[in-house]
């Protein structure tokens, strides 16, 4: 892989893809003297050759932190480092999940982002060996701040745009509903590491992975094929202030969300089979 296939788009433990690439998923943690490196890769294209050797250097005594801006992302991401703890290419989530921050973009890629974060913040919930607690916090805040800037900017712009109908408005908001009350019976586990945790994980991932495939095939294309770059990018504006404001309100709080699952119930978007 050449020099420009290792520059980073974004940090934090977090997979986004690289430019250019759609689908392949990084993880990146400080390695030697500072430097970046890939903490685990799934990879969506052909092998890629072995990155050039890094300098060695002896470890800190204490931890520091690394920033590197984001070019799509208005704020800087983290990276942490443990004090005495030498990284290596297979180290786990040490510290609290860093949630990617877009303010600007193709609404339709920004969203496809977060659908891939989705799904790693599911692979690391049921890892035992990661910061269990941390993801889980983590996956509510972004998923709220998702659902709720979808809900509330992209899909009605879509109607009225005929990119979608109204059967297909309310049914991702109904997906939504089942979503969120399946997050919340996950943040109402005691523990991360009991079988009822593990059950609230697979309930919830089953419903959230319906509902990517869903929304992406009926909302998404439609989105790409029938509304202008132009109207794509006002989106994308549009939904990323509104889910960057949702986070700062800690939206992924038990008590927030709560309150998010008590109006769907109010609106009618859970059966009686989802409220049990």
């Amino acid at each position: 892989m050449n020099a420009a296939a290792h520059k980073v788009r974004s940090v934090g433990e977090q997979p986004l893809p690289l430019s250019g690439e759609k689908g392949a998923l990084l993880l990146f943690d400080v390695g030697q003297a500072g430097v970046l490196e890939p903490a685990h890769l799934n990879l969506t294209r052909t092998a890629v050759d072995d990155p050039p050797p890094r300098a060695k250097a002896s470890h800190p005594s204490s931890s520091h932190s690394s920033r590197t801006a984001c070019p799509r992302y208005g704020r800087r991401a983290t990276v942490r480092r443990v004090a005495g703890r030498p990284p290596h290419r297979d180290s786990r989530p040490m510290t609290a999940v860093t949630i990617p921050r877009p303010v600007a973009g193709d609404v339709v890629d920004l969203i496809l982002d977060d659908h891939r974060l989705f799904e790693q913040l599911l692979r690391d919930l049921r890892d035992a060996t990661a910061d269990r607690e941390g993801t889980r916090a983590a996956l509510s805040a972004a998923l709220i701040a998702h659902g709720e800037a979808e809900e509330q900017d992209v899909y009605p712009a879509l109607r009225r745009k005929d990119a979608i109908d109204k059967h297909e408005q309310e049914h991702g908001e109904e997906e939504h509903a089942e979503g969120n009350q399946a997050l919340l019976d996950l943040l109402e586990c005691k523990g991360t590491d009991t079988q009822k945790f593990d059950d609230a994980v697979e309930k919830l991932s089953e419903a959230l992975m319906h509902h990517i495939g869903e929304e992406e095939q009926t909302i998404l294309n439609p989105a790409r094929t029938e509304v202008s770059e132009k109207v794509r990018q006002d989106l994308g504006t549009a939904w990323a202030s509104r889910r960057n404001a949702l986070l700062d309100q800690d939206c992924g709080s038990i008590e927030f969300v709560k309150k998010v699952v008590a109006r769907a119930e109010k609106d009618g978007l859970l059966s009686s089979d989802d409220e049990s």
